[in-house]
Protein backbone atom coordinates (compact mmCIF):
# COMPACT_ATOMS: atom_id res chain seq x y z
CA UNK A 1 0.00 0.00 0.00
CA UNK A 2 2.61 2.77 1.27
CA UNK A 3 5.27 1.43 2.96
CA UNK A 4 6.36 -1.29 0.45
CA UNK A 5 5.81 -2.65 -3.22
CA UNK A 6 4.35 -6.41 -2.59
CA UNK A 7 6.53 -9.47 -4.07
CA UNK A 8 5.20 -12.98 -4.45
CA UNK A 9 8.00 -14.05 -1.67
CA UNK A 10 6.84 -13.33 1.74
CA UNK A 11 9.35 -11.66 3.60
CA UNK A 12 10.82 -13.59 6.61
CA UNK A 13 10.68 -12.30 10.82
CA UNK A 14 14.05 -10.80 11.62
CA UNK A 15 17.03 -13.35 12.33
CA UNK A 16 19.05 -10.86 14.61
CA UNK A 17 18.79 -8.04 17.27
CA UNK A 18 20.48 -5.92 14.26
CA UNK A 19 17.86 -7.15 11.52
CA UNK A 20 14.63 -6.02 13.85
CA UNK A 21 16.48 -2.92 14.95
CA UNK A 22 16.75 -2.10 11.14
CA UNK A 23 12.96 -3.05 9.85
CA UNK A 24 11.23 -0.76 12.91
CA UNK A 25 13.61 2.09 12.20
CA UNK A 26 12.92 1.99 8.77
CA UNK A 27 9.24 0.90 9.03
CA UNK A 28 9.02 3.83 11.91
CA UNK A 29 10.62 6.46 9.54
CA UNK A 30 7.70 5.28 6.70
CA UNK A 31 4.83 5.53 9.15
CA UNK A 32 6.30 9.41 9.96
CA UNK A 33 6.96 10.03 6.29
CA UNK A 34 3.03 8.69 5.31
CA UNK A 35 1.34 10.64 8.53
CA UNK A 36 3.24 13.44 7.59
CA UNK A 37 2.01 13.81 3.72
CA UNK A 38 -1.85 12.55 4.62
CA UNK A 39 -1.70 14.09 7.76
CA UNK A 40 -5.55 14.93 7.45
CA UNK A 41 -6.60 12.01 5.85
CA UNK A 42 -5.51 9.44 8.35
CA UNK A 43 -6.27 11.93 11.27
CA UNK A 44 -2.22 11.39 12.35
CA UNK A 45 -1.75 14.74 13.97
CA UNK A 46 1.21 14.01 15.78
CA UNK A 47 3.78 11.63 16.27
CA UNK A 48 2.68 10.12 19.56
CA UNK A 49 -0.24 9.06 17.41
CA UNK A 50 1.98 6.96 14.77
CA UNK A 51 1.30 3.27 17.05
CA UNK A 52 -1.55 3.44 15.01
CA UNK A 53 -0.25 2.61 12.39
CA UNK A 54 1.48 -0.29 13.31
CA UNK A 55 -0.55 -2.89 12.48
CA UNK A 56 -0.69 -1.96 8.62
CA UNK A 57 2.74 -1.15 8.47
CA UNK A 58 3.73 -4.91 10.02
CA UNK A 59 1.38 -6.97 7.69
CA UNK A 60 3.17 -5.29 4.82
CA UNK A 61 6.80 -5.64 6.23
CA UNK A 62 5.92 -9.08 6.55
CA UNK A 63 4.22 -9.12 3.37
CA UNK A 64 1.36 -10.34 4.54
CA UNK A 65 -2.79 -10.20 2.80
CA UNK A 66 -4.06 -6.78 4.37
CA UNK A 67 -7.08 -8.76 5.44
CA UNK A 68 -9.70 -7.73 7.86
CA UNK A 69 -8.76 -10.94 10.18
CA UNK A 70 -4.94 -10.12 10.13
CA UNK A 71 -6.34 -6.29 10.51
CA UNK A 72 -7.71 -7.17 13.56
CA UNK A 73 -5.28 -9.98 14.88
CA UNK A 74 -2.28 -7.16 14.90
CA UNK A 75 -4.69 -4.39 15.92
CA UNK A 76 -5.53 -6.55 18.86
CA UNK A 77 -2.02 -7.13 19.73
CA UNK A 78 -0.83 -3.49 19.62
CA UNK A 79 -4.10 -2.21 21.55
CA UNK A 80 -3.14 -4.96 24.43
CA UNK A 81 0.72 -4.19 24.73
CA UNK A 82 -0.82 -0.24 24.88
CA UNK A 83 -2.87 -0.64 27.33
CA UNK A 84 -0.27 -2.32 29.30
CA UNK A 85 1.61 0.26 29.07
CA UNK A 86 -0.78 2.83 30.43
CA UNK A 87 -1.92 0.74 32.95
CA UNK A 88 1.36 0.53 34.46
CA UNK A 89 2.12 4.22 34.36
CA UNK A 90 4.57 4.04 32.25
CA UNK A 91 3.76 6.09 29.70
CA UNK A 92 5.44 8.85 30.87
CA UNK A 93 8.78 6.81 30.11
CA UNK A 94 8.79 5.84 27.20
CA UNK A 95 9.15 8.64 23.89
CA UNK A 96 7.21 7.73 20.85
CA UNK A 97 9.74 5.97 18.91
CA UNK A 98 10.07 3.60 21.95
CA UNK A 99 6.12 3.18 21.89
CA UNK A 100 6.16 2.71 18.19
CA UNK A 101 8.68 -0.37 18.26
CA UNK A 102 6.51 -1.91 20.97
CA UNK A 103 3.50 -1.51 19.24
CA UNK A 104 5.68 -2.89 16.02
CA UNK A 105 6.74 -5.90 17.57
CA UNK A 106 3.86 -6.76 19.41
CA UNK A 107 1.77 -6.68 15.88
Amino acid sequence: MFFRKKTAVGNPVPATHEAWLEEIITMYWACVGYAVSTAEEVGVTSIEKLFCLTPLACLESRELPESRQNLKKTSQAVLRGMETIEENQWDALFPPEIKFAFAYVAA
